[in-house]
């Protein structure tokens, strides 16, 4: 073997745990589940993975703050009806986004 191929396959080897590791860290995503059904417009924020807390501003048909420090959370604000958010969330990896509903 010559010197770039050893050179490009400890590379490769060192990339695959970063590549897995970031993996990991990108499925906890924040969602927001709708609330109960009568109450005003308003949601419950999480994350996917159960994980990672979020502090977000949702935006869709209206806005709202939401955060899921320690546990799931509400999310509240001024909604005008149902329907699809999204989130711009700052969480422990640094910027999320995350989508939802509310009712």
């Amino acid at each position: 073997m010559n010197k770039n191929t050893v050179r490009a396959a400890i590379a490769a080897a060192a990339i695959v745990p970063a590549i897995a590791l970031g993996a990991g860290t990108a499925a906890a995503l924040p969602i927001v589940n709708p609330g109960p059904a009568g109450a005003p417009f308003d949601g419950t924020q999480s994350d996917t993975g159960g994980v990672n807390a979020y502090t977000c501003v949702w935006m869709g048909p209206g806005v709202g703050f939401g955060s899921n420090a320690p546990a799931p959370g509400p999310v509240t604000g001024l909604f005008f009806g149902p329907g699809v958010v999204n989130g711009m969330c700052l969480g422990p990896t640094g910027f999320a986004t995350g989508i939802g509903v509310v009712e």
